[in-house]
């Protein structure tokens, strides 16, 4: 659903996007401290005669490609396809989609209670980035970071808008195709 927004957004049928894989798939990592973030670019193809049920199929065949090459640094990967490197804006995708399945339980250490708060950043690290993570309740709860320089906030409010109504169509009709979904 977020391929499908992006790419009615940018009038284009190819979108990459990027999303944080967590670094641990390794035994030897798991009990090291550290930050093994890694990122993974993800080109989705978004062409309007395909049906929901397809894109959805191309993107976990998609994502599923990715995981199994995580391990690659992304700037390897970068260097490796020689891509120039900007400043002004990521290489290879500008749109991340990051969902949080481990959503932190409060832990208590003798008197002292924790809980996981969730803070905004001050500055945008993409152009958009699209935040998800679980509900108890079965629901999802999301948020969008955006660069301010580039967008601003009622056209946020509005592509997220358009975002909900396209996901919720693509649930209902899956099977019909993603040019006739409103």
């Amino acid at each position: 659903a977020y391929a499908a927004t992006l790419s009615r957004l940018a009038g284009q049928q190819a979108v990459v996007i990027g999303s944080p894989v967590a670094g641990r798939q390794h035994f030897e990592t798991e009990g090291l401290i550290g930050f093994f973030l890694n990122t993974l670019a993800i080109p989705l193809n978004t062409d309007a005669l395909m049906t929901g049920t397809a894109l959805i199929e191309q993107s976990k065949n998609r994502v599923n490609t990715a995981l199994v090459d995580q391990d690659i640094p992304f700037e390897r990967l970068i260097e490796d396809l020689g891509v120039t490197r900007s400043l002004h804006h990521s290489p290879l995708f500008q749109a991340m989609f990051a969902y949080q399945a481990d959503v932190s339980e409060p832990f208590a250490l003798a008197d002292l209670v924790t809980q996981q708060e969730i803070l905004g950043s001050s500055s945008a690290k993409y152009d958009l980035t699209l935040h998800l993570r679980p509900e108890d309740d079965g629901s999802l709860s999301g948020s969008f970071e955006y660069d301010c320089d580039l967008f601003n906030e009622e056209s946020i409010k509005r592509w997220a808008r358009a975002f909900e109504i396209l996901t919720a169509a693509l649930v209902t009709q899956p099977e019909a195709t993603l040019q006739t979904l409103p």
